[in-house]
């Protein structure tokens, strides 16, 4: 799993070699790569980083996947790879296959304030059987 600072800003040519280290890394392990793009400034993305972290969203992600996290600023950073997944909110996790193709993805907001109510198991089965949003 990647460990790395989750709202660490990096140059897009560092983010894509991130990238193509954790999906070889996932394909020589039998994993996925889980892109999590977020922002600093998102108190959703803050929440959807302590779920990660919780039990047993934690034991899912560190037993089947590489987390990759991109922080897109306010929507300034990564424009090409936001475009590429089509997120268009945050905090948005996305699921790649080993050979890159996308196989799941899903917007986590709002959980703050009224709306909470994600939990890390709700995350944790999302995880183990993820899926593209309805429509898509």
């Amino acid at each position: 799993m990647n460990n790395r600072d989750p709202f660490q800003i990096v140059r897009d040519d560092v983010l894509r070699s991130y990238l193509a280290e954790a999906l070889e890394h996932a394909g020589d392990h039998d994993r996925r790569v889980l892109l999590v793009f977020l922002a600093d400034w998102c108190e959703d993305c803050h929440e959807v980083v302590q779920l990660m972290q919780q039990e047993p969203a934690w034991d899912v992600l560190s037993e089947g996947y590489e987390v990759l996290y991109v922080n897109v600023g306010r929507f300034d950073r990564h424009r090409e790879l936001i475009a590429e997944h089509e997120v268009d909110r945050i905090a948005t996790l996305v699921v790649l296959a080993p050979d890159g193709a996308r196989v799941g993805r899903r917007t986590l907001e709002p959980i703050t304030g009224e709306q909470r109510g994600l939990t890390s198991a709700d995350l944790a089965a999302w995880l183990e059987r993820p899926a593209p949003p309805p429509g898509r």
